[in-house]
């Protein structure tokens, strides 16, 4: 048989069917049309059964007057609109064969759909051929057959309702509670998943209350654990809360003494999937009720940890540290802080000297643990790194992970393994030592795989792709890989990681030169999404990013739509979050160079002043800002002869220089770009023309076009204070048309004037040499 999807009718559709059914002209069904298209919807079932019911019922007859078929309309209309569907098929239902009656009542039981395997137990069990009798309910167009399964199901739910309401409602729970028990029967070594869910469903719909032996309510919390845990390996946490609550239902009244592993057991996995479904009062207060019963503190230690999480994701970060601390002390860890930054930095490169010593294999064999403590320890100091990631506490956050790796590698693997490694390449990467960062943030990944360890996959990916990969993978992909890392975070419940990867795939995607028309749109619509989840933690800094944005394409009279620059200052120094003051300044910085603001740029220019250890380790916008600020001190140089900016400018190319060694494709023209600058500053022309010419190459190469364009464009202004217009014309129409490719449009136009200005020169062959200074500033 070949099945066709037919969808609703409409009412020339319904019309239409009638008319034919009927052989009657359209025009005169019309109104019986219209009254059986609001009752059936144009559902093409509803409207065949509503017909055939009104001629069985005589509503629809044939008028032998008038020799064609009539109808009674005002009793057809009478027919209550939300009850006549459902109250005609049970009418008919009621007239079909008792055992096709029954079938159907089983059936419906089940749910909208049944399988073979179903259908045979319950022949078995209630002494029945279910199987002919579901034949017979195909062809009765009742149900039919999954094309390509061994499932069936009812044509509509509306026929699995009326099916349904046949049973007694007395009878209903007992019916459900004996088909479970029946197919959990068959389904006890756990073979078929599909077989197994069904008897547990089916048990649930039952109760407790229904169960006349009550030895069996403790084998049924099982079963429902049992349902959930295999729930929470599909990341379905919405139905594993479901079986997990209907197993502390099945205990009995007795059961932290009757029952006491069992309710641990139940409680614990209902706390952990609750607080993954961010369900939080639930889940505190299944984790509340684990610390006030549970007899020893082992099998309080998951219930501490869900606490903690409940904390932070209701925002409350200072009472989660506090409380995370609190436990930890009371575990006998010592928590103590590392005094100096010169202590701290000690201890990061003696740890990173002794794990230098391991090969990758070593690392990536090691055990999984097995004590419970200290597995819970780790869960808690990774809840520490989440909180000092969100407050950017980056010493508390080095001084948790140098606590972790040690643990680990005194006492094997936990889940949280990967993220002490991720974070410590970070540490590595803050103290200069590129290499083994990125080796370690590798190993980080590859171990988060080896151990699947998918609760903190995305924040691992957030770390290791935003703070380390950067100086060795290009940007383009670090974007990509940080999308995916949103994409975990959002499968696993991780909502703090999901929007971090996000906000930093936004970032990426400005410094990488993506269109800035796509970046300004997505990031409004990610903050509009936020704001309607009531997730604005991070709002500010991804209005910086679509402020920056704007202001590149409509020009900076566009105002802030997002978040105003006040509110943005404000929100970082009330939170003490020196790394969002820090990226404010940053885009304030590179938009104040490309605008020639001079004075924004005396009081935004000091960017590497401010890249210490504990405050702001490195990330890309950060290095792309020390860029600008290169530029901008040649640029204020040549403009006020004051020597400390060329001191400034040549510690910003040292220390691009340094990081180019590791990442040529991130930072190689940004390199030749500072270099050129430096000879047009001192006044080497020639050279500077060379390294012009290499840096607009090398960002081509990396498909950088924005700093393509920023290339062409300060090389036409060399080449115009050299009085060489026509070679300077040529550099600025490059430059407009990849401003113009990038989506700064602003950029494009305000160069475009200086262009202009520039061809007026040559035409008129009057340009003086520095006429440029006073003639073609940027408005």
């Amino acid at each position: 048989l070949q099945q066709i999807h037919v969808t609703n009718l409409d009412y020339e559709g319904v019309n239409n069917l009638i008319s034919h059914d009927l052989c009657v002209s359209p025009r005169l069904t019309r109104p019986l049309s219209k009254i059986i298209f609001n009752k059936s919807l144009g559902n093409p079932f509803f409207v065949w059964r509503l017909l055939e019911s009104l001629k069985k019922n005589e509503m629809i007859y044939f008028s032998r007057r008038e020799s064609r078929f009539a109808w009674d309309i005002d009793k057809i209309s009478d027919l209550e609109i939300s009850d006549d569907v459902l109250s005609l098929l049970i009418m008919e239902m009621k007239k079909l064969p008792s055992d096709i009656q029954m079938g159907l009542k089983v059936f419906s039981c089940i749910g909208a759909s049944v399988n073979e395997a179903v259908i045979e137990i319950l022949s078995s069990h209630l002494a029945i051929n279910l199987g002919s009798i579901l034949d017979d309910a195909t062809r009765k167009c009742y149900m039919d057959k999954v094309a390509g399964t061994k499932k069936y199901r009812f044509v509509h739910d509306r026929v699995q309702q009326a099916a349904y309401e046949m049973i007694p409602e007395e009878d209903r729970r007992l019916y459900h509670m004996n088909f479970g028990l029946s197919i959990c029967s068959h389904v006890l070594n756990g073979e078929n998943d599909d077989l197994f869910f069904t008897s547990v469903n089916q048990m649930n719909q039952g109760g407790p209350e229904i169960l006349a032996d009550p030895s069996q309510k403790p084998v049924i919390a099982r079963l429902n654990l049992n349902a959930g845990a295999k729930c929470i390996e599909l990341s379905d946490y919405a139905s594993a809360i479901r079986y997990f609550t209907n197993g502390v239902a099945f205990l009995g009244p007795n059961h932290w003494n009757d029952q006491y592993d069992l309710s641990i057991e139940l409680y614990d996995s209902a706390a952990d999937a609750a607080c993954n479904l961010s369900d939080l009062v639930l889940a505190e207060d299944f984790a509340k009720t684990i610390i006030h019963r549970a007899k020893w503190t082992e099998h309080k230690l998951n219930a501490f940890y869900v606490m903690s999480k409940t904390l932070r994701k209701k925002s409350l970060l200072r009472e989660s540290i506090h409380y995370v601390l609190s436990v930890l002390n009371e575990l006998g860890e010592d928590t103590t802080p590392i005094g100096e930054e010169t202590q701290l930095i000690d201890r990061i490169r003696s740890i990173m000297n002794s794990i230098a010593s391991f090969p990758d294999e070593t690392i990536l064999s090691f055990k999984m643990a097995e004590r419970k403590q200290f597995i819970c320890c780790m869960n808690l100091y990774s809840e520490l790194l989440y909180l000092y990631h969100l407050t950017a506490e980056t010493k508390k956050l080095f001084e948790v992970t140098l606590t972790m790796v040690q643990l680990t590698m005194k006492n094997g693997l936990t889940v949280y393994s990967p993220a002490s490694f991720a974070n410590f390449g970070l540490a590595a990467v803050a103290v200069g030592n590129y290499e083994l960062g990125y080796r370690l943030g590798s190993l980080a990944l590859k171990l988060s795989q080896r151990i699947n360890a998918a609760e903190s996959a995305s924040n691992i990916m957030a770390v290791v792709k935003w703070f380390i990969a950067w100086a060795f993978e290009p940007l383009q992909s670090i974007s990509e890989s940080l999308e995916i890392g949103y994409n975990l975070g959002n499968q696993t419940g991780d909502v703090y990681s999901a929007i971090m990867n996000k906000n930093f795939s936004f970032s990426a995607m400005f410094l990488s030169g993506k269109n800035l028309v796509f970046v300004r749109n997505q990031t409004a619509a990610f903050i509009k999404e936020l704001r309607r989840r009531k997730q604005e933690w991070c709002v500010n800094a991804l209005a910086i990013t679509h402020s920056i944005s704007s202001a590149l394409i409509e020009g900076l009279g566009v105002p802030w739509s997002i978040e105003n620059e006040d509110t943005i200052s404000a929100q970082g120094k009330k939170r003490n979050n020196k790394a969002l003051l820090l990226n404010y300044r940053c885009h304030q910085l590179m938009k104040a160079f490309f605008f020639r603001l001079d004075d924004k740029i005396r009081s935004t220019a000091c960017i590497l002043d401010e890249l210490t250890l504990t405050e702001a380790p490195l990330r890309p916008t950060f290095i792309v800002a020390v860029f600008f600020e290169g530029l901008a001190c040649y640029r204020m140089e040549r403009k006020s002869r004051d020597k400390k900016w060329m001191t400034r400018g040549g510690t910003a190319l040292s220390f691009i220089k340094t990081i180019g060694q590791s990442s040529p494709w991130n930072f190689e023209n940004k390199m030749f770009l500072l270099e050129a600058e430096k000879m047009y500053t001192i006044g080497a022309f020639q050279q500077s023309k060379e390294l012009y010419e290499k840096a607009i190459l090398s960002a081509k190469t990396h498909k950088f076009i924005h700093e393509e364009a920023l290339s062409h464009e300060l090389a036409g202004f060399m080449h115009l204070e050299n009085q060489m217009p026509r070679e300077a014309v040529e550099y600025f129409a490059e430059a407009v048309s990849c401003y113009t490719n990038w989506g700064a449009l602003a950029l494009a136009n305000q160069l475009d004037s200086v262009a202009n200005k520039a061809r007026g020169a040559l035409v008129t062959n009057s340009l003086q040499p520095n006429d440029h200074n006073s003639n073609f500033q940027f408005s």
